[in-house]
């Protein structure tokens, strides 16, 4: 980083902690651990700052729904594609994590479209919310490989699915579901949903509905019957049959050593059940979301953690493409 550029990043990151009203230096290592992985503000060299990545803005016909996309593309002719898929955000594809991965992966040789998932940010509802049905992005995702192969040179033997948090089993869905889809890479995948939200004790079932209807900026909640048929159509516990028959498609699963104790567990034992092809990585030093945080008109990433994550995706997914640089 540019000795300005670094100044100015000091400067910003000052301006904008003070704005939050952080006076306390108990409070200011808090966050910094909570969104960077800091150990204290004497680390702070090791975060970086970055605009609003820009994309290509672009609406396509889903599968019954309106879908909005950003395409991150590459100038190499027949390069390869990735949809990417966000988790449950409010922002959708326009979390600062998804616009920053999208980004390094186009800046990697890729052809990236990301896209809001029904009922996500720019996206349409379904018209029948309260269908099992109406939320399954499967049908969306094969629409959007249609339109990244329509509106950019990709090389359609080489397409691939890469989704975060919620997004990751929605990508894992898809990436079974459409043949042209090579591997899948699923990056903090929603877990123990039986025992946070099936199971009779499940003692915040409640608080995962309402951020259903909340994050999709629903006016009405789906009923509990839905609701518990999308969390099992969806929950990685479903899929296990299928990555233990032979032919599976190749599943790169990712955590973050900062993760709750109990999820990297349960993705580790996840991971054991499955058969190869496969593959599993913890980021160490990572959170939920590889240490980004937007604070006004700036992405903060850990520049380490970060590049980390983006270069295990993309060395992966290259294996197997050994013509690709």
């Amino acid at each position: 980083m540019k000795r300005g550029s670094y100044i100015f990043f000091l400067l910003s990151l000052f301006v904008l902690l003070s704005l939050f009203g952080v006076s306390q230096t108990s409070r200011v290592k808090q966050l910094l651990h909570y969104h960077w992985g800091l150990a204290s503000a004497a680390e702070i060299h090791k975060l970086r700052f970055a605009g609003t990545p820009k994309g290509k803005e672009v609406f396509f016909e889903g599968d019954g729904v309106r879908i909005a996309g950003t395409i991150f593309s590459v100038s190499k002719k027949n390069a390869p594609g990735i949809i990417f898929l966000h988790g449950s955000s409010v922002q959708g594809r326009k979390l600062a994590f998804c616009l920053l991965l999208s980004k390094e992966l186009a800046e990697r040789g890729f052809h990236v479209l990301s896209m809001d998932m029904r009922g996500f940010g720019e996206s349409e509802d379904p018209h029948l919310i309260d269908e099992v049905d109406s939320w399954q992005s499967k049908g969306d995702v094969s629409k959007a490989i249609d339109f990244l192969i329509k509106n950019a040179t990709v090389d359609t033997s080489a397409l691939f699915i890469v989704g975060h948090s919620a997004g990751a089993n929605q990508a894992i869905i898809a990436g079974i579901y459409d043949h042209r889809l090579k591997k899948i890479v699923a990056i903090g995948p929603s877990r123990r949903v039986k025992e946070r939200i099936l199971s009779d004790q499940a003692k915040n079932r409640e608080y995962f509905i309402e951020r259903f209807a909340r994050d999709r900026k629903l006016t009405a909640l789906p009923s509990w019957e839905t609701y518990r048929q999308i969390s099992i159509n969806a929950m990685l516990d479903t899929y296990i049959p299928y990555f233990q028959t032979e032919d599976h498609k190749p599943l790169f699963l990712i955590d973050g050593s900062l993760e709750g104790p109990e999820d990297l567990e349960f993705l580790r034992n996840i991971y054991q059940e499955l058969i190869p092809p496969k593959k599993y990585f913890t980021i160490e030093g990572s959170n939920h979301y590889s240490n980004t945080k937007a604070l006004g008109p700036l992405i903060f990433y850990h520049k380490q953690v970060f590049d980390e994550l983006v270069d295990k995706i993309a060395s992966w997914l290259k294996e197997s493409l050994p013509d690709i640089g």
